[in-house]
């Protein structure tokens, strides 16, 4: 199993309010789209709002507005959605829409399911 994890930052003329409704209704249905049937798993996590004052806050606000989740059964499914061109439209609509995208290979590990 492959799963990679993408962190965005919205773009500075974006609300946190407009991110979500471009994530969720404009690109993850494109990003389903293109990728079906090598992507497995396709899960979003998006900030809730700009301010945190709950107990055990970092000293610094995080950096990152959204983090996808993203399985594949395999390299060759990886590669079978992201070779060849096939997401380029996805990649200019993400740079569009964030000022900032990092990319990290994982290997989850379950504490408590």
């Amino acid at each position: 199993m492959i799963k990679v994890l993408y962190f965005l930052k919205r773009a500075d003329n974006l609300t946190l309010e407009e991110f979500h409704e471009w994530w969720l209704d404009h690109h993850m249905p494109m990003v389903k789209k293109l990728q079906t049937p090598h992507l497995l798993k396709y899960t979003v996590n998006l900030r809730e709002s700009d301010t945190d004052n709950r107990s055990g806050k970092p000293k610094e606000d995080s950096d990152w507005d959204g983090v996808a989740e993203m399985y594949y059964a395999d390299e060759a499914g990886f590669e079978a959605a992201f070779g060849g061109g096939n997401m380029a439209e996805s990649r200019e609509d993400t740079l569009k829409h964030s000022s900032r995208v990092e990319r990290l290979f994982v290997r989850e590990v379950v504490a408590i399911a």
